[in-house]
């Protein structure tokens, strides 16, 4: 099933109700769930999650009988299937759904349910990072294969008749239009505005795509094609945007989070312990880590900020679980928390200066 056409069906279904008034169609599953729904044998016939009457048909999916045995389907479910499962909602609906019928499903077959389903909400585009280092093909584990636009390219030095000078990434038609826009010359080497870095309009780019604004605004459209980049007013409020752009570069990079300019703290460790990670909870401006040990000063914004299906402070710590903290995780900790700090206060000042 085509995602495209499954979903424009979708709207046209929601289109016509709210201009008809008829009955309101069932709730859609977005197929992402689609081939592991079809591995689990769940009727898709009517776009809705229907587990099918023959649960021991999932026997089938692949188990290595070799390893686990024929009497050892659960010890397979739990130690293999779950953590296969991944799939995306965008309606509040159906995702519960999804995740109280499979749930339910598993549990019948054997699933101990000490983790839960791997089954998002994604109801907001939200990802856009940055890096300085190479990564893999999939960051999120909402957003599916992970887009890089490099601000430079750099040729294979090894392969005959081609420059090893590296290239800027910027289309053209856009730097002309950027300096057209800013009221600028364009200048050498690449044909940029002049006094204007690429790394400024790098960071112009970063602050436009964390605008809360931009994203509510453009969120139909962003969920189909990539993003567009509005072009700023004048050179005034591009240098404004481009410095945003730039403190959210440093903080995502981690690069002088440490101490931030003005803070009256950097979130202190505090309390008496052996940094041994237990279960980490927040309390009155504060992130244990044991019965002993917290993080001060943390607002709920920062402790509630998510990247993902994740809360970035609670993943962070779950994933250290049993192991001891050391100075230098301390230290990562505390940078973390004040990015997230930073990002916020950020975004609320973009929206401050764009005008759309």
């Amino acid at each position: 099933m085509n995602f495209q056409t499954h979903y424009d069906r979708y709207l046209q279904n929601i289109h016509r109700t709210q201009n008809t008034g008829e009955a309101t169609p069932e709730l859609s599953l977005y197929p992402h769930l689609q081939a592991f729904l079809e591995k689990l044998f769940i009727d898709l016939g009517r776009n809705t999650v229907t587990l099918t009457q023959e649960p021991r048909q999932l026997d089938q999916i692949g188990r290595p009988d070799e390893t686990y045995g024929t009497a050892a389907w659960p010890q397979y479910i739990n130690a293999q299937l779950v953590k296969r499962i991944f799939g995306f909602e965008l309606l509040v609906a159906p995702y519960t759904i999804a995740h109280l019928k499979l749930s339910l499903f598993l549990q019948a077959q054997g699933w101990h349910a000490n983790e839960r389903l791997r089954i998002y909400l994604t109801n907001t585009w939200q990802h856009v990072f940055v890096t300085n280092r190479i990564i893999g093909n999939c960051i999120s584990n909402k957003d599916g294969p992970t887009h890089v636009f490099p601000l430079y390219l750099y040729p294979n030095p090894e392969e005959f008749g081609i420059s090893t000078e590296r290239s800027l990434n910027l289309k053209p038609a856009f730097l002309a239009a950027l300096s057209e826009a800013l009221e600028l010359p364009q200048s050498a080497p690449f044909n940029l505005p002049e006094g204007v870095s690429p790394e400024e309009i790098l960071a112009y780019i970063y602050a436009i795509l964390y605008s809360p604004t931009y994203r509510q605004r453009y969120y139909d459209f962003l969920k189909y094609d990539f993003p567009r980049i509005p072009l700023p007013q004048d050179i005034d409020q591009f240098r404004t945007l481009a410095a945003f752009g730039q403190r959210l570069v440093d903080a995502h990079l981690l690069k002088d989070v440490s101490r931030p300019e003005g803070a009256p703290t950097s979130h202190r460790f505090e309390g008496e312990g052996d940094g041994v990670v237990e279960k980490a909870r927040y309390l009155d401006g504060r992130v244990w880590i044991n019965p002993t040990q917290y993080f001060t000063d943390v607002s709920e914004e920062v402790w509630e900020y998510e990247i993902g299906a994740y809360q970035v402070c609670e993943k962070w710590l779950k994933d250290r679980r049993g192991e001891t903290l050391r100075h230098e995780d301390v230290r990562q900790y505390r940078s973390i928390l004040v990015a997230i700090a930073e990002t916020l206060a950020v975004m609320a000042a973009i929206d401050e200066v764009l005008e759309f």
